[in-house]
């Protein structure tokens, strides 16, 4: 435990901005994009004019669905909407509640941007949700079911590794058809994330594969989280959460946790963040008032939807 905070939530540079653009001048201007295998996400190209988060959702279901709600915002726009959450929230980071309750309170946000962010927050179909987005070269895998018990398992020993000096991490079978996550901490079993039973799974049904990488690279890849959106039936496995742990420990950090998850993860591996993350359990409902701009972590970085204009 005493390790936890030197360990566990640790900051990290992000990548320059000029390493961004140099990535994207050499892939947008000459590299001609094939389709993926489903007609409605397909290769779409990449923009200086965006952030690095948003040119890589735009290669997946995130971006490319009937909603179209996920953007790009400004840094005045974020702070301009800070201000008004402070007030709102009392310069609480995290509210608890019922839902309806924590709905109230978003809704009670008042210019064009924070009514956007609420909407992807509480109300988005595609990016209200953390959500994996993987892709691995098809190469080093014999199928797509050696290539999803791979995912899983690195998603479980790095979520175990790194919480392995808060508490044990054991995994329950659900009357939902998931297999949960539990987190010993203080006496309390704290839910931290779910993922379904893979043994007798069909691996097409979680599994795509696709032939241009969401950074541009032509390849063989087999992904998740790009065609689809993983929720609902969709749904192989989900991020760990730190939200009901954080309510429980004030040294647990959002953000941090995540730049040191994705860390641990292997390559090709990224986490999808809304505003306002939530989390359930024990009918409460958990929200991060101080994540209001939705981000893209990758290997120990954040990037955020954020672009000076």
């Amino acid at each position: 435990m005493k390790k936890y905070a030197s360990m566990l939530f640790f900051s990290l540079a992000l990548t320059g901005c000029a390493t961004q653009q140099a990535h994207y001048k050499e892939h947008c201007s000459n590299l001609v994009y094939s389709l993926f295998c489903s007609d409605e996400v397909h290769p779409v190209e990449m923009s200086l004019d965006s952030s690095h988060a948003y040119n890589l959702a735009k290669q997946t279901s995130l971006v490319q669905n009937e909603e179209n709600v996920l953007r790009d915002f400004s840094a005045q726009e974020i702070e301009q909407a800070k201000l008004r959450l402070n007030h709102l929230t009392a310069n609480n980071k995290m509210i608890y509640g019922a839902s309806d309750r924590i709905g109230e309170n978003a809704h009670g946000i008042a210019t064009r941007v924070q009514k956007e962010l609420a909407k992807l927050a509480f109300e988005s179909k595609f990016a209200s949700s953390p959500v994996f987005i993987v892709e691995l070269n098809a190469a080093d895998y014999a199928d797509k079911s050696t290539a999803m018990k791979y995912l899983v398992s690195k998603i479980d020993s790095a979520a175990k590794t790194l919480l392995s000096d808060v508490g044990d991490v054991t995994v329950v079978g659900g009357n939902d058809g998931f297999d949960h996550s539990l987190l010993a901490v203080r006496g309390r079993s704290i839910p931290i994330g779910l993922k379904r039973p893979i043994e007798h799974k069909n691996a097409g049904s979680y599994i795509d594969s696709v032939d241009v990488s969401i950074t541009g690279t032509k390849g063989l890849y087999y992904s998740y989280g790009v065609l689809n959106s993983p929720t609902g039936e969709d749904l192989l496995v989900d991020p760990p959460s730190p939200l009901a742990l954080s309510a429980l420990m004030s040294n647990v950090s959002y953000e941090g946790f995540y730049k040191a998850y994705t860390k641990a993860l292997p390559e090709g591996f990224y986490i999808y963040t809304p505003p306002f993350p939530t989390f359930q359990y024990d009918g409460i409902t958990y929200v991060d008032f101080s994540e209001v701009v939705p981000a893209i972590y990758h290997q120990g970085k954040k990037y955020t939807f954020t672009v000076d204009k």
